[in-house]
């Protein structure tokens, strides 16, 4: 058998491993476990929309919205380098763009 071909019934695979493991030990079986996965995204989700929609400003520039380091942070400092005259921003609430 060559190294590099999986045998069919020997491969493992994530949804083999979620199905078997999460599904039929811990979350399929048990009301409580499901209970307190539902409570904690929540948790989670409740408090990450409400700082989402209070943290953002409206005419935040966009170098303050992108990754240090990624592609569109290089972008945003070559466009402030050399299109200093043509401000991006990130836009929060209805513009009409016939009176600017």
């Amino acid at each position: 058998v060559d190294e590099f071909q999986a045998d069919a019934a020997g491969a493992f695979t994530f949804k083999e491993w979620a199905s078997e493991t999460l599904g039929k030990k811990i979350i399929l079986r048990n009301w409580f476990t499901k209970v307190v996965v539902i409570l904690c995204f929540i948790g989670l989700f409740i408090p990450m929309t409400i700082i989402g929609f209070t943290e953002t400003k409206t005419g935040l520039p966009l170098s303050e919205v992108a990754l240090t380091g990624s592609y569109q942070a290089s972008y945003v400092e070559i466009q402030e380098v050399y299109f200093t005259g043509y401000k991006s921003y990130l836009v929060s609430e209805s513009v009409v763009y016939d009176d600017l």
